[in-house]
């Protein structure tokens, strides 16, 4: 039994299930039959252990297990650190048995990624952000597709150190910061993307340290702030441009993908 995140801020008690002969991890929610999450071991990257300081850690006293996937990060706290070594090591064994080490190496296809992609994008067990509206005349909402949730913050390093006290100082940084994700997004292409390749991880990775920029620290007058969000919005818009789950948008569908593309910034969207 363990305590599995949803969202920033939101966990839920579920059982995990591994199963070696299926090659992958199921978990159920109290008193049901159908998994509410399954992750594949081809999907799984890396299984580690995450020692956040006492101030940043969401669960005090519990023991924190991430799971890496390429789309995100799964986070489940247990009770006790036996029961955390333990099951680590059980996984760590099964994907040592079940994975051939070619296929471990061999850059997987596109398609193999997209339920998985989708899933982590708009979540598993519904939205922590509300629908938006398609169009003027469309009545269905669809979910938004948060593309900065790869990890959480307490699993990353914060954009600005809250404890400086000037705002000059931290809006700096923040420019910068936003400055460099911007040249770390326009050094890939959608034609020639490999979503497993450590360097589009590792942008994800910083995209998803906007979930901790201090946005009270902005000085919104400023041409500095400016720079800021035209950096940001140029970012989100390649990042969306990247990973179109549904192909690159036409005329037709470019209001949906504008509308549904989104990063969490701050406790905003």
């Amino acid at each position: 039994v363990v305590a599995r995140n949803i969202w920033e801020g939101r966990w839920r008690e579920e059982v995990c299930a591994l199963y070696t002969r299926g090659g992958h991890l199921s978990f159920y929610a109290p008193l049901t039959k159908k998994p509410s999450l399954v992750v594949s071991f081809d999907e799984i990257i890396s299984v580690r252990e995450c020692n956040p300081d006492t101030k940043a850690n969401p669960l005090p006293g519990l023991h924190i297990l991430a799971i890496d996937t390429a789309w995100r990060c799964h986070y489940f706290a247990f009770l006790e650190a036996t029961a955390l070594e333990s099951f680590s090591s059980k996984l760590k064994n099964s994907l040592y048995l079940t994975k051939d080490q070619a296929q471990q190496n061999k850059a997987r296809e596109w398609e193999t990624f997209q339920l998985s992609l989708e899933s982590a994008l708009t979540g598993t067990i519904g939205p922590k952000w509300a629908s938006v509206s398609t169009g003027r005349k469309s009545h269905q909402k669809k979910q938004r597709r948060v593309l900065n949730g790869r990890r959480l913050s307490f699993d990353l390093k914060p954009v600005s150190d809250s404890t400086v006290g000037e705002v000059t100082s931290v809006q700096s940084c923040i420019a910068t910061y936003a400055e460099n994700l911007l040249k770390m997004a326009l050094a890939f292409s959608p034609d020639t993307l490999d979503a497993t390749e450590s360097s589009f991880i590792e942008f994800l990775d910083e995209a998803s340290r906007l979930r901790s920029l201090p946005l009270h620290k902005i000085d919104f007058t400023s041409r500095e702030a400016l720079c800021i969000f035209v950096n940001l919005y140029h970012c989100l818009l390649q990042h969306s441009l990247l990973i179109a789950v549904d192909g690159l948008p036409d005329k037709r569908s470019a209001t949906q993908f504008k509308r549904r593309s989104c990063y969490e910034i701050g406790d905003d969207v």
